[in-house]
C-alpha cells in the first residue's frame, strides 16, 4: 500500500523528520521495503526514512518519530508526505495508522476541487517495492482519492 498526505509550509523549514501516530502494531511484520518519504508539491522525492521494519515497533498506541535519511531544505509550498506499507500477510498484522476522513471512494474531506492540489489519495500503481522518485500529481488518475487520509507530521 502506497499512500500520500499533502502539508503546506508558509515559510522555508529544514526538516528532518516525518511524524506518525499508530494506535496498533503487533511488531515484525514489516518488509525491509516498507518506508516512508517526503515528495514537492510535483511529485518528486526529497526524502527517505531508513526501513519501516527497524523503526516501527509492536504497541497499542505511540507517536513515531522517523528520521529522513537526509535533512531537507523544505520550500514554502505543498509537500507531500508518502507511506509504502510492504510485508504484513494480513492486514491485521500490519501497522494502523491514524486516519482523519469518512468513508467512501470520493469522501467530502477529499477536497478535491478540479485544478486544486489533491490533499490525499493513493498512487494508482499497484505491487510498489519502494516510493517513486516522482509520480505525476496532476493527473487525478495517478493520484486516486481514498478514504484513508493518513495523518501525519513533519519536525
Amino acid at each position: 500500500m502506497s499512500t500520500a498526505v499533502h502539508r503546506r509550509f508558509h515559510a522555508v523549514r529544514r526538516l528532518t523528520n516525518l511524524v506518525f501516530y499508530v494506535p496498533g502494531y503487533v511488531g515484525g511484520t514489516l518488509s525491509t521495503r516498507s518506508c516512508a518519504g517526503l515528495h514537492t508539491d510535483t511529485g518528486t522525492r526529497v526524502g527517505l526514512t531508513a526501513p519501516l521494519n527497524g523503526l516501527l515497533t509492536a504497541t497499542e498506541g505511540k507517536t513515531f518519530v522517523l528520521p529522513l535519511t537526509t535533512a531537507y531544505q523544505a520550500a514554502a509550498g505543498n509537500h507531500w508526505v508518502a507511506l509504502l506499507v510492504s510485508g504484513p500477510t494480513t492486514k491485521q498484522n500490519g501497522p494502523a495508522v491514524m486516519v482523519g476522513s469518512a468513508k467512501g471512494e470520493a469522501p467530502g474531506s477529499s477536497a478535491r476541487m478540479p485544478g486544486a492540489f489533491i490533499r490525499h489519495g493513493r498512487l494508482s500503481a499497484t505491487g510498489q517495492t519502494s516510493l517513486p522518485t516522482s509520480f505525476p500529481v496532476s493527473s487525478v488518475s495517478s493520484v486516486v482519492a481514498d478514504s484513508n487520509a493518513i495523518w501525519a507530521a513533519v519536525s
